[in-house]
């Protein structure tokens, strides 16, 4: 019957008969053919022989037969096998047809449809290539059982294939070039112009097996990720090869930040870092928590902005540029805000912070939240923190937004109006326990943690307590005994501690009595108690710390510089304990009386409290003087002036200068630049605004104790110490009434 040359077919074509391979190769190594046999040797007919009125067409393609034998393991003549012919894969020449240089590459691997033949008795085979490239010749006895010869060129007629045990190839995939991709799924793994190929797994591992015994190239190749190629991979009988890591020549790209790295859905997000394919044109999808994001921008190659999709989950945000994959960072897609135990009344007087809650989509509470703040009607202004600050009464409307989530909250803006309640303390003695059944004896000194801690000087007692934030009162330091013994807190005595100071974990003590300032180290588990400064000798006398003396050293204070400043009482002096560990005085002449000006020239009576405010000044109850003073530290003179009180024994609101206080006993400074006062014989706590008027913020002037609300439902008995926590309420430290009170306002 009359034959038709094999058309070629496409790599398409060539899946479809079961020989897959990707259509991108390299060019494979051409193996010296073997010595030619004698024509006798050779089949005068082979049964793929072109029929005789093919003839032309044979001319035109020259000699395409590949001719040889096939043998056992033995080396005896295999009969029955079959023999098959694949083109080696990419093709790349140039070659003189008559004036013409024609160049001619081609990608893939190309097979003529029955390119086979079946070895005759004495283990001859011959085949009629359809193209006059290389082509792989491959001898199959059974699955396991083979043999294959690489690249063998059209005309070779002394072909020998020895057939042997097949053997295995296993590796894995890797990207070192990106180590953001960890998903190889689907990697074509083959060596080229065969049939033997795997699909990578997700680890990257493959495994190839039935390989005859060669020595191959093996290529992986995923789009988007490139190819890897190892080269001489030797496969040997009944044995398994490893190629320990088959490397994708792939720089995938690379998150370095994504800000912010949380949000709601329909928020814009901007991903940095490097190679995003701006200057290829490469594709490129955003996902979050695999919701693939519609509204992506590629700024440049750096840059990203994508918007959160409604469907967004928290999890991975992922970016792929060309189908590879950049490093996974995580974002947190916003489900629910709420601003919760916040007031529904606040202070005209100040600024008010709200509690704002958030959880994702998986259930996880957001610590910070990107939100955005704003006062949608009403008397206020809302600053991106969320700090509220009040423009007028009145009813106001707030609204926090991520995206389209989003809360809202309606409240009221009211003239200060403070109330007063009692934080620790019942009767006056000595006992630990619940808060509100702990018994205090004078206490004078506060000092306020981050952790929302009260240290308590506990002054007729002689010991220092702690309430903690659970509400529990215990002793640090002290037996109650009077002394001015250092040592562990549980053997320390004091004389009377009154005024305390705490810098990270040192707790600074003014022992009135013993003449000394001492110092509690609150990170030993003893609390250990030593002496810093005054040898304990009722005097006054600057120098070395051990040497220097202070008559009831009443009040501390510390500048950012670390120098440590003393209200020492009857010698009617501002002292400084500088960090060289000497004692020097900064103002006051040492009598009793009032005057303003240089330091060295300045008196005071009897100055009880002391406190940097905002501006860096160093501010001064002046007790008997009934006065706030301040003290400029910048100024090597130490100036002294009169911030606030007439000097009058008396009660009167108004102007700084025409305010009365009858006896100022602490000051603290607040955020706004204002000032607090204790004033300690009208039993109210009083404030210096920055606008510089006197106002009172709580008591009613009665020698009393009773919590409530309104300054006509509320006693103190000797206000002597008020200290600001973080959280905006006043601790008072109620001398008479023998407990700690707090003064919130709303």
């Amino acid at each position: 019957m009359k034959r038709l040359v094999p058309a070629l077919l496409t790599a398409a074509a060539l899946g479809a008969a079961g020989c897959p391979a990707p259509s991108h190769l390299v060019a494979k190594p051409r193996l010296e053919p073997g010595p030619r046999p004698s024509a006798a040797a050779l089949p005068t007919a082979p049964p793929n022989a072109v029929a005789p009125d093919e003839a032309g067409l044979v001319s035109r393609v020259r000699n395409l037969t590949v001719a040889g034998r096939v043998l056992a393991e033995d080396g005896t003549p295999a009969a029955g096998v079959t023999v098959v012919a694949q083109a080696a894969g990419l093709v790349s020449r140039t070659r003189d047809e008559g004036a013409n240089l024609v160049s001619r590459t081609r990608y893939g691997v190309l097979q003529a449809a029955g390119l086979r033949a079946t070895t005759d008795a004495a283990g001859r085979f011959s085949l009629e290539l359809p193209t006059d490239e290389p082509h792989n010749v491959e001898a199959v006895a059974g699955p396991q059982v083979k043999a294959i010869r690489l690249a063998v060129a059209p005309g070779e007629g002394a072909l020998e294939l020895r057939l042997a045990p097949t053997g295995t190839i296993a590796g894995r995939v890797t990207a070192p070039g990106a180590p953001g991709v960890t998903d190889f799924e689907g990697v074509d793994v083959f060596i080229p112009g065969t049939a033997y190929a795997a699909k990578a797994a997700r680890d990257g591992s493959f495994t190839l097996d039935g390989v005859p015994a060669g020595s191959f190239e093996l290529v992986a190749s995923r789009s988007g990720l490139g190819r890897g190629v190892a080269t001489q991979v030797v496969v040997a009988p009944r044995t398994t090869t490893t190629v320990a890591l088959l490397a994708l020549a792939v720089e995938a790209a690379q998150v370095d930040a994504v800000e912010p790295p949380n949000g709601g859905p329909g928020m814009k997000v901007t991903i940095r870092g490097a190679r995003f394919g701006a200057n290829a044109g490469k594709a490129l999808q955003v996902s979050f928590g695999g919701a693939i994001a519609t509204r992506v921008e590629r700024l440049d190659d750096r840059t990203i902005t994508a918007e959160v999709p409604p469907s967004a989950s928290s999890g991975d945000l992922a970016v792929l540029v060309d189908g590879a994959s950049a490093n996974l960072v995580t974002f947190q897609v916003l489900k629910t805000l709420s601003l919760a135990d916040n007031a529904r009344t606040i202070s005209l007087r100040r600024p008010h912070s709200f509690l704002l809650t958030a959880t994702d989509t998986a259930g996880a509470a957001v610590p910070k939240p990107t939100v955005t703040w704003a006062v949608t009607a009403g008397p206020a202004a809302v600053d991106a923190g969320g700090s509220l600050t009040p423009t007028g009464l009145g009813a106001f409307a707030l609204k926090v937004s991520a995206g389209t989530i989003e809360t809202t909250f309606t409240g009221e803006v009211l003239a200060g109006v403070a109330k007063v309640t009692t934080y620790a303390g019942s009767d006056q003695g000595f006992a630990d326990g619940p808060a509100l059944q702990a018994r205090f004896d004078n206490p004078e000194g506060l000092a306020l943690a981050p952790d929302g801690t009260v240290y308590v000087g506990d002054s007729r007692n002689r010991r220092v307590r702690r309430i903690a934030p659970d509400g529990m009162v215990s002793t640090i330091a002290g037996t109650g005994v009077e002394g001015r013994a250092d040592g562990p807190g549980a053997t320390a005595t004091f004389g009377a501690p009154s005024s305390l100071l705490l810098h990270g974990q040192t707790l600074y003590v003014a022992d009135v009595t013993q003449h000394v300032v001492r110092a509690i180290d609150l990170a030993s588990g003893q609390h250990a108690v030593r002496t810093i400064a005054g040898d304990g000798t009722a005097g006054w006398l600057d120098g070395p710390v051990a040497q220097a003396r202070f008559d009831f050293p009443r009040a501390l204070a510390r500048d950012a510089a670390g120098n440590l400043y003393v209200a020492d009482m009857l010698n009617h002096r501002i002292r400084v304990i500088r960090p060289d560990g000497t004692v020097a005085t900064i103002a006051g002449t040492g009598a009793a009386g009032f005057a303003d000006g240089p330091g060295p020239s300045a008196v005071f009576n009897a100055p009880h409290g002391l406190c940097i405010d905002q501006a860096g000044r160093l501010i001064v109850a002046d007790f008997k003087n009934a006065r706030a003073r301040a003290i400029t530290l910048t100024d090597a003179a130490f100036p002294v002036t009169t911030i606030a009180g007439s000097g009058s024994s008396d009660f009167a609101d108004g102007p700084a200068l025409q305010a009365h206080f009858d006896t100022v006993m602490a000051v603290e400074p607040e955020p706004d630049g204002g000032i607090l006062i204790a004033d300690i014989a009208n039993n109210r706590i009083r404030r210096l605004t920055p606008g510089g008027q006197v106002e009172t913020l709580a008591g009613s002037g009665r020698k009393n104790y009773a919590d409530g609300t309104g300054l006509e439902n509320q006693a103190f008995n000797y206000p002597v110490e008020v200290r600001r926590a973080a959280d905006g309420r006043l601790f008072v430290a109620d001398r008479q009434n023998a407990r700690i009170r707090v003064i919130e306002e709303y």
